[in-house]
């Protein structure tokens, strides 16, 4: 029970955060000890408020509880003492220091005679010890920074300092779902209940008056977790298992949470429970529904493309020169049989005649239409690859190999992305593979990423939307688990655990703006999960054996299910959504294999599957079989099925290394009438794919009614490893070039930290600063040159002989100052007015790299052109530490406070670690890469050796001119490493992480730039030399400060100009795999 006391008090402060309630927000913090608020504590210290201070800070310890605590204590009395004598208040520092401090001085009566004497002194800065006092703003910040290391050393906090994660309005959601069991517990429930208090039970026979309607309050309830459960079977209740309302456990959840609201009016209705909500009739401002739900339905109902009216898109236009083609292929007339627009869709226009017959030298295991384009089928084989079709020419346009990394693995489920531009592929080593496609020519973009999902194998895997622009991909395998994956970074979203069998189908679905996910195991059971939720909704159990495929009707509005039965009772159902019992019972579906059965549906009205090694059709409103088509070739008892987007094309997986094309009578006819008008009386010859001949080959198979197509697997010394992909020009990129007109080449680049400039040093020693509005996507359209007055101009100071001289540039985290330096004095800039605040340390030696430090903005790393290193303190212009363990020139620093340390790396690619203890930089280890091929001095020249920690500080990026190295640390050895080859073989200029620390980008001394993944160093694209222009080449490159636009990146370019890019790839995505 103190447990569960504890939670509450949490709930309660998390609602009043939500509230605003500031003040009694922190006075229950201080009041119950539970949870100390750093920034509170933070905000109290810098606006001078001591007696707040130690109110709020008597709630979690005392003076006497231990040595960090009095320190604590001490150091809050000492410079409320300090700023009593700064403002001359001699009278209160006497005051302090008699009560406050006295109780300090048994413990160091020595430091307490020596802040007595300060009250004799006119300035207490005449102490030898407080010479380097500034201001009292200033010295607050520093000691706020003293006390929360010692607040985070202090046992007294442990567990104090984080606040619990959990969803959003939790309180709200436990009132509501209390609210909700009321109400189900009514014995005349009523449409719409009123709520009028929460200070007694709910009850629909207690006669409140009525309030403002509850309607009013269901869009701020819109994104709740809702009601979203599974259909009760009639005679079956007792299978119901309902999720118990505890506290949840966040451990498998990362992303955004939803609001939740367990009474939402317009979540569907799965349980047999009374309509309308149970809501608080309150209206709170952040209960409001995300404007991208609007979004989200519409993206679901875009790549719904196969409506009732069934008006085709027409096959899509591939260049030729993309997929290769023949020179000679199938008349396009051909070609747009299948596309032509249907004004309605009849059971004579169900595809029942096969028109094509695709064999395959490894047996097929799935099959799936293009979303958009009807010829294009993608088929999945035992052998572990992804092939692409043109029905309408019967040729091969890719094969792909979908697990470079684990080999005798079979593809178990391959799907589309809703807009096409990706595949995924669900292995049966447990991984999951996505391919990117170019979304116009249908051409594979670079290598599949892969990640592993599930132990055992992967048994289906779908595409779904978040958000307006999260998608998302929902897997599920033999290890009973269902897992949600963010498609971009490869991110683990959510994880739900409940099932006790394998997994064997997934179904996300949005309806009334709520996004939710169903599950089937083999066991029987059926669950429904929803988004940010732990615990599943309902489970429940289906007649048969199992479920093995549930989906909706392409509109949404009928769901469907089909399992294992025992060969007398069906297992084919229509679910009754808001009563929550089966609406319909389609008869003869007799599966009793242990194949799983798969279903499709088209426009809105018919149900096909394989069943008794036939093809069964349905319509939705009649429970009787229409009719069943028997093949030439015998089909599996049960097998996969699909649909093209328009309904005009049927495929169907065969048993025998093959798959079978199907159109309507009606379209076979026009199809065997335009072979006759061609001279082709006989049907269609065999083509073998791999040769692709440039004529037809004349023998025709014998007496057969199908076009057949001949899938031979390309030989091993056609790899299928896809080359990385190619931008030729800046159309296949968004890009905007950036001038400034003085045509002097970047010697250095940084966006800066929020994301809305960026910030060039020439190498004239000038600056130039590009600034744009927040959205880091409005770079493109609004990005100018931005000066505070057209005389400012912030120019770096030059020492004669400095033309080569390495320049340097880092900006402060709060965007305010930049520290620059070009071969002279090391220049602070305020970058609000451009003007010059001080310049400081001339050559020789020449400062060649600089770093902030990580918590203190003034402290400065300085390497200098010798090897010798500075730490500095700007306020203080004072040197801290001054050590010398290079030989030459360091040209890269990075501070570290996962670790630390501070990383230094000089020209000679020596890499040293240096501890921070005290503010005591000692030499922890060191490590020396050595290229293959020592570079030249023009190499050395060109190129600065820089090192970079990843977003995790686990990783440091070294770039030399001659290597790329992935450097573990603190173990300080290299777990990754790339020399110039191939298509890339020129020096490298200069490379960067990604701000989310995924890709590298790289530029190149011929003018090629290249992007690679951080986990295994693979080149994902290619820039050509075009890309930049003629004779350019990047000097200096630098990646967006947002994770939000992380595929952006700046190349600062040898002619002085800029250019900023973000590859249009379709679905390039950004996995490592380490």
């Amino acid at each position: 029970m103190a447990s569960l006391s504890r939670e509450l008090v949490f709930l309660i402060l998390q609602f009043l955060d939500e509230e605003k309630f500031r003040g009694t927000l922190h006075r229950l913090e201080q009041e119950s000890g539970f949870r100390f608020n750093m920034q509170h504590f933070e905000d109290l210290v810098n606006q001078g408020k001591w007696d707040d201070v130690e109110r709020y800070l008597s709630g979690f310890t005392t003076l006497e509880d231990n040595r960090y605590s009095m320190k604590i204590y001490f150091e809050i009395r000492k410079q409320k003492y300090l700023e009593a004598l700064e403002l001359q208040e001699k009278t209160t520092a006497l005051d302090i220091l008699t009560k406050d401090l006295k109780v300090f001085q048994a413990l160091n009566s020595e430091l307490y005679e020596e802040m007595t004497g300060l009250l004799v002194l006119d300035n207490f800065r005449e102490n030898e010890k407080l010479a380097h006092y500034g201001d009292a703003r200033t010295a607050r910040a520093l000691m706020f920074l003293e006390l929360k290391k010692l607040i985070e050393s202090n046992p007294v906090f442990l567990d104090k300092l984080e606040f619990p994660k959990m969803h959003p309005s939790r309180l709200r959601t436990v009132v509501n779902q209390a609210l909700n069991w009321q109400h189900k517990l009514c014995k005349r429930p009523k449409p719409v209940p009123e709520i009028n208090t929460l200070f007694v039970d709910h009850s629909c026979d207690n006669d409140f008056p009525r309030p403002n309607p509850v309607s009013a309050i269901a869009p701020h309830a819109t994104g709740a977790s809702g009601q979203i459960t599974l259909p009760i079977l009639q005679g079956q209740q007792n299978h119901v298992v309902y999720s118990q309302n505890l506290p949840m456990s966040h451990s498998s959840y990362q992303g955004q949470p939803l609001t939740t609201s367990l009474g939402l009016q317009s979540a569907p209705q799965f349980l047999n429970l009374p309509q309308g909500p149970v809501l608080m009739p309150m209206q709170m401002s952040h209960m409001a529904q995300p404007p991208s739900l609007q979004a989200m339905q519409q993206q679901e109902q875009q790549k719904r493309v196969r409506e009732a009216a069934f008006v085709g898109s027409g096959p899509a236009q591939i260049p030729s020169q993309a997929l290769q083609r023949p020179a000679k292929v199938r008349k396009q007339k051909d070609v747009h049989i299948f596309g032509t627009p249907r004004k309605s869709y009849a059971t004579e226009d169900l595809p029942t005649s096969v028109i094509l017959t695709l064999r395959f030298t490894s047996q097929p295991t799935t099959i799936s239409f293009h979303p958009s384009n009807v010829n294009y089928l993608l088929a999945g084989d035992v052998a572990g690859c992804v092939s692409m079709f043109d029905t309408s020419t019967t040729l091969r346009l890719w094969s792909q190999n979908m697990s470079a990394l684990v080999e005798n693995v079979s593809v178990n489920k391959a799907v589309w992305s809703p807009d096409g531009s990706l595949i995924g592929a669900a292995m049966s080593s447990g991984r999951v593979a996505l391919q990117a496609v170019h979304t116009n020519s249908v051409a594979v973009l670079g290598k599949p990423v892969e990640v592993s999902a599930h132990e055992g194998q992967v048994n289906d895997l779908k595409f779904t939307t978040l958000s307006s622009e999260q998608l998302v991909v929902v897997t599920c395998g033999d290890d009973k688990l269902v897992k949600v994956w963010d498609v971009r970074s490869g991110q683990m979203l959510y994880t739900f655990e409940g099932h006790e069998d394998r997994v064997f189908c997934v179904c996300p679905h949005i309806k009334n703006s709520i996004s939710f996910l169903l599950s089937a195991s083999r066991d029987g059971t059926i669950k429904v999960w929803l988004y940010g939720s732990t615990n599943s909704q309902v489970d429940f159990k289906v007649d048969g054996s199992y479920c093995t495929c549930i989906t909706y009707s392409h509109d949404g509005s009928k769901l469907f299910s089909c399992g294992r039965g025992d060969g007398s009772t069906t297992t084919l159902f229509e679910w009754d959504e808001q009563h929550g019992t089966i609406k319909q019972r389609y008869t003869n579906f007799l599966n009793s294999t242990n194949d799983r059965a798969v279903i499709d549906t088209v426009a809105n009205r018919f149900i096909v599957t394989v069943d008794e090694h036939k093809l069964k059709f349905w319509d939705f409103n009649e429970p009787r079989m229409l009719f069943s088509v028997t093949l030439e070739e015998e089909l599996p008892p049960s097998s996969q099925v699909c649909f093209n987007c328009n309904g005009s094309l049927l495929a169907v997986l065969g048993q025998s290394k093959f798959v079978k094309v199907l159109a309507s009578s009606k379209d076979a006819a026009h199809l065997m009438a335009s072979r006759k008008s061609d001279g082709r009386e006989e049907p269609e010859h065999v083509v073998s794919v791999e040769e692709r001949p440039l004529e037809p080959v004349q023998d025709a198979p014998p007496a057969s009614k199908e076009v057949v197509t001949e899938i031979a697997r390309p030989p091993k010394e056609h790899s299928f490893e896809a080359s990385s992909s190619q931008i030729t020009d800046r159309a296949s990129c968004t890009s905007r070039l950036l001038t400034d007109g003085d045509g002097h080449g970047i010697r250095y680049l940084v966006y800066s930290n929020n994301g809305t400039g960026l910030l060039a040093l020439g190498s004239n020693a000038t600056h130039s600063f590009w600034k744009w509005e927040k959205d880091g996507s409005r770079v493109f359209d609004e990005a100018a040159l931005w000066k505070p007055s057209p005389s400012a101009v912030m120019q770096n100071d030059r020492s004669p002989g400095s033309d080569d001289a390495v320049a340097c540039m880092v900006i402060s985290r709060n965007d305010s100052y930049v520290l620059s330096a070009s071969g002279g004095k090391v220049s602070l800039f305020n970058l609000l007015t451009f003007k010059i605040m001080a310049a400081f340390m001339p050559p020789p030696p020449a400062a060649s790299c600089m770093a902030f430090h990580l918590e203190d903005n003034n402290i400065i790393a300085i390497g200098r052109d010798d090897g010798s290193l500075l730490i500095y303190n700007v306020r203080l212009d004072d040197v801290k530490v001054q050590v010398k363990e290079h030989d030459c020139m360091i040209t890269g620093l990075a501070y570290s406070t996962k670790h630390e340390c501070l990383v230094s790396v000089s020209s000679d690619a020596k890499v040293c670690v240096w501890d921070i203890v005290d503010d005591k930089y000692s030499k922890k280890d060191e490590l020396k890469l050595q290229s293959e091929e020592a570079p030249t001095e023009t190499e050395t020249k060109l190129t600065r050796v820089s090192c970079m920690f990843t977003a995790s500080h686990d990783h440091l990026l070294i770039a030399q001119p001659t290597r790329l190295d992935m450097v573990s640390v603190p173990a300080l050895e290299s777990s990754a490493s790339w020399t110039p080859r191939d298509s890339l073989q020129s020096t490298i200029t200069s490379a960067c992480l990604s701000c989310d620390s995924r890709q590298i980008f790289c530029g190149f001394r011929d003018g090629s730039m290249a992007i690679f993944n951080v986990g295994n160093l693979a080149i994902s694209c290619v820039f050509h030399p075009n890309v930049l222009g003629e004779g350019l080449y990047c000097t200096a490159i630098a990646s967006h400060s947002d994770s939000a636009h992380g595929s952006q990146f700046a190349a600062g370019l040898s002619n002085g100009h800029v250019l900023i890019l973000e590859p249009r790839l379709g679905g390039m995505l950004l996995w490592s795999e380490a």
